[in-house]
């Protein structure tokens, strides 16, 4: 089996035909620490390696994908998925405190769980005001 590992991060412009690019996302295969290959814009870019969020190869039943450092919510409830212990898991917080830890393959199949955002363009999201969840 054949398995393309992608990842995305947010670009850093090093050369002036890319500056309309500074700060967008970029897809595809990490060619270097702070490199990635993207396919579809056809070039390696430069890239804020705190940024690298790898893809978890799984979608929810609207064909949101789901990657590392998404925020995911479900109902009230909104978590962050993260790698740790060799798996893909969803942090689930409430009044801003951790709740629980789940695997995020559980959570891709059930419904009404969407990606609304991810922790570097929305961390707004996890602030303790904007999450409604019980005790």
């Amino acid at each position: 089996m054949n398995r393309e590992i992608l990842f995305r991060a947010k670009h850093i412009h090093g050369m002036g035909s890319n500056k309309h690019l500074n700060g967008t996302w970029v897809h595809g295969y990490l060619s270097d620490e702070n490199y990635i290959y993207d396919k579809s814009l056809e070039g390696e870019f430069l890239i804020d390696e705190d940024t690298i969020c790898q893809y978890t190869e799984l979608t929810n039943e609207l064909g949101e994908e789901f990657w590392e450092n998404d925020i995911v919510q479900y109902g009230y409830y909104y978590g962050v998925i993260k790698y740790e212990e060799g798996a893909f898991i969803i942090k689930w917080n409430t009044k801003g405190s951790e709740f629980l830890r789940h695997d995020l393959a559980y959570w891709a199949y059930l419904r009404n769980v969407r990606v609304v955002g991810n922790i570097f363009d929305n961390p707004e999201l996890l602030e303790e005001e904007n999450v409604h969840g019980t005790d």
